[in-house]
């Protein structure tokens, strides 16, 4: 019962941090897109932007880092199993 419960505390720090990596990943986006900023703040913009991409890859609903697809931003796992109950759309199974 207390793995459980350290277990949940994790993930609700794990969530956490995701979003706030993915608030500074949209400002950033914002801020490369906008015309009226210098470009070289842009292209720093964009150095960062293509750092973080990287770096922060993690699935949105399990937290895992690895087997994450940027399309959706879950993992294979996830994948797979919303994909058997036909919850993403264009997404068929070929033999699983």
């Amino acid at each position: 019962m207390k793995l459980h419960k350290i277990n949940i505390i994790k993930d609700k720090l794990k969530r956490k941090k995701r979003v706030k990596i993915d608030i500074k990943y949209k400002l950033l986006k914002s801020i490369i897109q906008n015309k009226n900023i210098k470009p070289t703040v842009r292209m720093y913009a964009m150095y960062k932007y293509n750092i973080k991409n990287t770096k922060n890859n993690m699935c949105l609903i399990t937290g895992r880092f690895g087997g994450v697809y940027k399309f959706c931003n879950m993992s294979r796992h996830m994948i797979k199993k919303f994909s058997s109950l036909n919850k993403l759309q264009n997404i068929k199974i070929i033999s699983w």
